[in-house]
């Protein structure tokens, strides 16, 4: 048998001694402190802190707690009830107190706990209730999984319960096939899946087995998907009701060894069923399923969960299967005791499975025993596939389908879907399921309506709903009951701005208010692109100019005398004539290109249009995160004394250095206030690190991090520290309050009820905020110390020059009964250095040579971002900032004229005080800027001001406080790494590999398709050109017409639809990058030059060419042009068959229309000529052809064979010619228009020379389009 099985890889949590149930639905104990339920309010677990009488709801049914002090007023009670494992933990070990909670309410497990400050506390890793939480000298019981034995627990002096032993007999594996029973009872998660129903005479019918499963967590089983697509017959209808539901079909038996065992406690029903919503039941993808119980079990000897991995399981590993499916492949009766097989773990290449059957290397694997003799079989699906780890079992795998029963060749296969990393799992937003705990941090976008537990400084920008632009502060109290005002509620689609929270998910999807809200996405206000008003634009003037002259020809016609239907046909002909109707599809083919070209170029591209700004673009705000590597490390540390210390500018990776810094007096308490300040979190066990090696798994700020792997390389415990100083509040880093506040208790020994409090930030707001200064461990007052600030002025300049990132540091200690003061103590300031990118400085050049201005905005010191700006080339060597010319001149700064600087860097603090007309005029003429201690506000204005100053403008935006700048930015940019989740959602590209060079790709790309739509378009407009040209000249001379209406059809075919493809697929020019951007006011798609050029010079000659191949083929079967004027009347009525020629030659109607049909081959022959080059000088804007080459596009060239081919088969083939009204010409006629298609491709290529020579000429000011 084939036996495919869907293999789990969900990681556990750091703790694999004490593996705890889980499941795939992420479920953790949320916490409701001092408050009641709601009535019907949904909440899968409730935790409740109880000094008084309170409800506990937990669904599917309430309990009340109530408080049992009893006469011992000494003993306060705090109940905790986990409704998901029926556990209530004591906060007093009192025999009296625990027994009468736990009969009350038939407990299985009681433990004494001692309660910590927070409750939440309790609950880390897992759900695993850690020795620092538990009260050593008592016994306690943790909830496992995986095990299949245990010893006795004694759970109270008086109350013992005996544990239940289960030998699984390791050493000795039986069969599925060919084998014998497993020990009863051995496999305490073992499910029996079946179905119940009733035949219409109304006897019960019971197909007691179809399937196993697995118990994951004591309300949640899973299987295979494909067993629950049961189907019944007709003739039998489910027990539960005349209108089944799938659920009501299954009964679920648990706890048992023999299926035809009939205890009524081991029989479950399936309340809800949640199939992968991938599940393809023809090739068994993602063949996974969980069914949640009616009830929870009770966790007996008989019932246990099973562990999930903590690791892939790799071939040729040993596992077990089990269940109780056929024992032969011939046999059509289940094995009525629960039996097991030893199978291994095969490579992929050696999985033969059926050729229809889709087999995915990443989501199954094989598994056989080695000599074919054992497998699953009929029945067995859905059963687990297990393996040991560290003495628990655990789950790999579901059996999923299978050819035959252990067949040679053919082993089982498993298949692959979900992983864990520890307690919160990391899934996508549309997996979430109302009842999930969810934990968002800063710059996530909120993914569901979610009911706050925890907070920690949180801001949220509810802007796309309420359309307030100030973030708003929430917490986990209830205020209101309109959804958008309430304090604890997330609603989906915000985005946190600061802080965290942990909530629990009440709404999804199109449940939310979000998705209620049916006019959102029409409510917000589009940005309107440079493309969308070009292309608007564009066709309003075709559409205009092809209707008015319709009107004007359909009015001359009706006048004189035509019939008016011919009148309307003319008109409809003019108008298509005049609209390039390949054109739309062009341009949405260049754009797609582009976006495809993109994509390998690692840029994503979510706005198609921005592709099209980006030619635009004259500004590029950058910031410095974009620039560097976001990779700091610590670089110096000035702490202050007597003298300014500073150490080398090298990272401070050196045990030599680290302790010299060891030494210095006031070093531990500047490193304590940086480690209580950073957030940053491990992910990995702390102690398995080497010794002075840095971690490399933390997650966080960047400058934060770096704070975290220097304590690391100087040895110092920072989980003891944070433990030892446990955190009371935070109130995050924001762009406007530059500083970090972190409030914690101080623990310290005789330092009862003392709080401490730690600050971390831009150093000149922390110093001045300081009232003393800690020196030589001695705090000393900070005010009236001149000599004092004059240090710190020095040293932060003397930090800054070297481009780093530079903090200061503050704290105060105060008790908690007295409140806290403004008695902050500066401690000292910690710079940061952080490299910038490979090929940054290059993509600045290119920037420069592209006439793109790089702006650097920054939330640093003034004289840090200036010495960045310098290391980035955005300052060139030569340019001069006021305090340079200050130094050159030897005067002080407030004497120079600030238009002597040629690089200026603007304060933010100065931003209030410039007028915007003033900020504009400086971001567009002066040649370098620079912004330092920015606010994102801040940001938002520079950019409206730098398109109050016609400038196209290009942000990088890095928070979710960027949205303002996201919405007025032309064109916005987020880096996948670096940027917030809000920041990516928004914005209209975002680079995958944080790279400036692929943004100045995209740029290139940008100015790359604006060139071959203006390719496309002027080609087009050409061939537009002599269409109408025609229907002029036979309105106006009263001429016969020399393009027929199916004449007109062929010229759009042949010459038009390939050719005009063709320049879309053409090569950039050499030198696109070295051009000035696309002047969005000059250089529209069309304008005044691409109308002169395609119809009034390059038209002008295709037209004449035209013409004179006509008159030509006239003027030889006698008719001169003088002889053709005015003669349209006569010549298309058929009653006259004497019409003379020039000569005096009668012609017949017949014999007139031949003429006709002949002259149209010669018209459509000459414009397929010229057209040709057309083509050729449409390769090219700006370079010659013979610069560009004619190998750049091998598209061009077959379409400069293809036309004349296509022409001279519809001409010469006999029938098909006459069909479409055209009739073979002499050879000698081809030659007409050559001359005319040289002269063409002369005269262009003298234009682009004159163009290339003298750029602000008249040739380019009045050809180049």
């Amino acid at each position: 048998m084939i036996l495919i099985i869907f293999l789990i890889t969900i990681i556990n949590g750091q703790d694999t001694t004490t593996c705890e149930p889980k499941n795939s639905l992420s479920w953790t104990p949320w916490f409701n402190f001092h408050k009641p339920s709601l009535k019907g309010e949904y909440e899968l677990h409730t935790a409740i802190r109880s000094r008084h009488p309170t409800i506990v709801c937990a669904e599917p049914r309430s309990v009340s707690a109530v408080n049992q002090a009893g006469t011992d007023m000494n003993h306060t009670l705090d109940v905790i009830l986990l409704r998901s494992f029926d556990v209530f933990c004591l906060n007093n070990y009192d025999p009296k107190f625990q027994q009468k909670i736990c009969d009350d309410y038939s407990v299985r497990y009681c433990c004494p706990i001692i309660i910590n400050h927070h409750i939440r506390d309790i609950f880390v890793k897992n759900k695993t209730y850690t020795n620092s939480f538990i009260d050593n000298q008592s016994r306690f019981i943790q909830t496992k999984c995986g095990r299949t034995t245990s010893s006795s627990l004694n759970l109270f002096p008086s109350t013992t319960h005996t544990g239940y032993i289960m030998n699984l007999f390791n050493s000795v594996f039986s069969r599925i096939i060919n084998g014998v029973e497993s020990t009863p009872y051995g496999w305490p998660w073992l499910v029996s899946i079946g179905i119940r129903y009733r035949h219409p005479n109304g006897l019960w019918q019971n197909r007691t087995h179809i399937c196993g499963g697995t118990l994951i967590e004591p309300s949640h089983v899973l299987t295979a998907a494909h067993c629950l697509e049961q189907k019944i017959d007709d003739r039998y209808v489910p027990f539960t009701s005349t209108n089944p539901t799938l659920e009501s079909l299954f009964i679920l038996r648990i706890g048992i060894h023999d299926i035809r065992s009939t205890r009524s406690d081991e029989i479950y029903g399936a309340k809800r069923i949640f199939v992968h919503e991938r599940f393809i039941s023809s090739t068994f993808e993602n063949d996974i399923a969980i069914i949640r119980l009616d009830r929870p079990v009770i966790v007996t000897r008989y019932i246990s969960p099973i562990c999930l991995p903590s690791n892939n399981i790799l071939p040729g590993s040993q596992v077990t299967v089990a269940g109780w499916g056929t024992v032969t492949e011939t046999s059509r009766v289940h094995s009525n005791v629960l039996r097991q097989a030893n199978v291994n773990i095969l490579p992929a290449t050696n999985c033969r499975v059926y050729t229809d059957v889709h087999y995915d290397t990443s989501k199954q694997l094989c598994a056989a025993a080695l000599d074919w003799s054992k497998d699953t079989c009929a029945g067995d699906s859905g059963g687990p596939l297990m393996h040991q780890n560290n003495g628990e079992w655990t789950i790999s795998g579901i059996t999923s389908y299978g050819y035959g029963c252990s067949k040679r060749g053919f082993p089982g296969v498993y298949q692959a879907d979900v992983k864990r990393e520890g307690e919160w799992q990391r899934i996508n937003s549309e997996d979430l399921v109302r009842g999930d705990i969810i934990h968002v941090r800063g710059g996530d976008r909120v993914p569901a309506d979610i009911r706050i537990v925890h907070t920690s400084g949180l801001l949220v920008d509810n802007s796309i709903i309420t359309k307030d632009s100030d973030p708003v502060t929430k917490s986990a109290d209830y205020t209101n009951t309109n959804p958008l005002q309430t304090n604890n509620l997330l609603l989906c689609g915000t985005s946190i701005t600061h802080g965290s929270a942990i909530g629990i998910v009440v709404k999804t999807a199109e449940h939310t208010l979000l998705g209620k809200m049916s006019n959102t996405t029409e409510s917000l206000d589009p940005k309107r692109t440079i493309y969308a008003r070009t292309i608007r634009s564009l066709f309003l003037f075709l559409t205009v100019f092809g209707l008015a002259l319709g009107v004007v020809f359909f009015i001359i016609l009706y006048s004189t005398g035509y019939y008016w239907l011919y009148a309307i046909q003319i008109m409809i002909s003019v108008y298509i004539a005049c609209i390039p109707e390949i054109l739309p599809a062009i341009i949405q083919l260049c754009l797609t290109r582009t976006a495809q070209r993109m994509a390998t170029r690692n840029c994503l591209v979510k706005v198609i249009d921005a592709l099209y700004d980006l030619a635009c673009t004259t500004i590029l705000f950058v910031d410095k995160s974009v620039l560097t590597s976001n990779n700091m490390g610590a670089s110096q540390i000035w702490i202050p004394s007597n003298q300014v210390r500073i150490l080398s500018a090298a990272p401070l990776d050196d045990l030599t250095i680290i302790h010299e810094c060891m030494q210095m007096s006031g070093w531990q308490t500047l490193m304590r206030t940086a480690i209580l300040c950073s957030q940053a979190e491990c992910f990995i066990d702390q102690h398995q690190a080497t010794r002075h090696t840095p971690l490399t798994e933390w997650e966080g700020d960047a400058r934060e991090i770096a704070i975290i792997k220097y304590a690391e390389y100087a040895d110092l415990d920072i989980a003891a520290i944070r433990q030892l100083y446990p955190r009371r509040d935070l109130r995050p880093f924001t762009s406007e309050n530059k500083r970090i506040e972190s409030f914690h208790f101080n623990n310290e020994p005789n330092m009862e009820g003392m709080y401490l409090d730690c600050m971390m930030g831009a150093p000149e707001r922390i110093f001045h905020r300081c009232a003393t200064v800690l020196l030589n461990d001695e705090e000393i007052p900070k005010d009236g110390d001149i000599v004092l600030e004059r240090m710190f002025n020095e040293t932060l300049i003397q930090m800054g020059s070297l481009g780093e990132t530079v903090l200061g540091f503050a704290d105060r200690q105060y008790h908690r009964d007295d409140g806290p003061q403004e008695n902050w103590r500066f401690l000292g300031l910690m710079s940061f250095s952080d490299p910038i990118q490979e090929n940054t400085v290059k993509a600045i050049e290119k920037c420069r040579l592209a006439d793109v201005k790089v702006i650097l905005i920054s939330g640093d010191h003034p004289v840090t971002a200036c010495a960045l700006a310098r290391r980035l080339t955005i300052f060139s060597s030569e340019s001069e900032t006021v305090e340079d010319v200050a130094i050159r001149l030897g005067i002080p700064v407030e004497r120079v004229e600030p238009r002597q600087a040629t690089a200026i860097v603007i304060h933010g603090r100065d931003l209030h005080s410039i007028s915007q007309l003033d900020l504009a005029d400086t971001i567009i003429n002066a040649p370098e800027v620079c912004f330092a201690r920015t606010t994102l506000r801040q940001k938002q204005k520079i950019v409206e001001c730098a398109q109050l100053g016609k400038a196209v403008v290009a942000c990088f935006c890095q928070s979710s406080d960027d949205r303002g700048a996201i919405k007025k930015a032309d064109v916005s940019v987020a880096m996948l790494n670096g940027s917030s989740e809000a920041s990516r959602q928004e914005a209209d590209l975002v680079l995958l590999d944080n790279d400036l060079n692929t943004l100045v790709g995209a740029i290139e790309e940008g100015r790359y398709l604006w060139e071959n739509i203006k390719k496309c378009l002027a080609y087009c407009l050409v061939v537009n050109a002599t269409q109408l040209v025609p229907f002029l000249m036979f309105i106006i001379f009263q001429i016969p017409l020399t393009l027929g209406p199916i004449t007109l059809l062929l010229v759009d075919l042949i010459t038009q639809l390939l050719p005009t493809i063709s320049l879309a697929y053409e090569r950039p020019e050499s030198d696109i990058m070295t051009r000035g951007p696309i002047d969005k006011f000059r250089d529209l798609l069309i304008n005044r030059r691409l109308l002169s050029l395609c119809w009034g010079q390059i038209g002008f000659i295709q037209i004449t060419a035209g013409f004179f191949t006509w008159v030509v083929v006239m003027a030889e079967n006698g008719f001169w042009p003088s002889r053709l004027l005015g003669i349209r009347k006569a010549w298309d009525a058929a009653a006259i068959n004497d019409l003379e020629d020039s000569y005096g030659q009668e012609w017949t109607y017949r014999q007139r229309k031949i003429l006709e049909y002949m002259g149209y081959a010669a018209f459509l022959a000459s414009i397929i000529i010229v057209q040709m080059a057309n083509l050729l000088i449409c390769k090219t804007r700006r370079l010659s052809l013979f610069q560009q080459g004619l190998r750049t596009n091998m598209f061009v060239n077959f379409c400069l064979i293809f036309m004349p081919v296509v022409a001279v088969l519809l001409i010469y083939t006999p029938g098909l010619n006459r069909a479409i009204f055209l009739e073979r010409l002499q050879p000698l006629w081809w030659l007409c228009p050559i001359p005319f298609a040289l002269m063409i491709f002369g005269y262009d290529e003298i234009r682009k020379f004159f163009i290339r020579k003298y750029p602000e000429g008249w040739v380019a000011k009045e050809t180049y389009h």
